[in-house]
């Protein structure tokens, strides 16, 4: 299974990337429960999950979305990944299904430009540089 991946940035210049919504400092902000949790609360399944990556390299050259990058998941539960528009190289590692208990639930806070939505993060992928393409 391929997983088309994006980027949403805005290049400043070169070297200085800036996303399109960050939070003001200072600014107290909304926070809303998104579907994820909402649907874990009901033990329904949600439509779509959010998965954690984490990747080892300096973060990627080009900030446009015009090549997007890919993500393979083997049957082994490992992982192949390109970044988009990437001539860095391939990173790899294995995805992890996330286990939420009565300890607590691991989250992630989606900041849309005027409140945050805590979405349920089902699974990370820990991922490190193999070749250069």
């Amino acid at each position: 299974m391929w997983i088309l991946i994006t980027t949403t940035i805005i290049m400043n210049t070169p070297d200085q990337a800036v996303f399109q919504a960050v939070p003001e400092p200072g600014k107290e902000y909304p926070v809303v429960l998104g579907e994820t949790l909402l649907q874990a609360h009901a033990n329904k399944r949600a439509r779509h999950s959010l998965c954690c990556v984490r990747y080892t390299s300096s973060r990627p050259r080009q900030g446009t979305s015009e090549q997007p990058g890919k993500l393979l998941i083997k049957p082994d539960q490992q992982v192949v990944m390109q970044l988009p528009n990437s001539t860095v190289g391939e990173f790899e590692g294995p995805i992890e299904e996330v286990q939420h208990d009565s300890s607590g639930y691991d989250c992630v806070a989606v900041f849309d430009g005027t409140c945050f939505r805590l979405e349920l993060v089902s699974s990370t992928i820990h991922a490190r540089y193999v070749r250069c393409m």
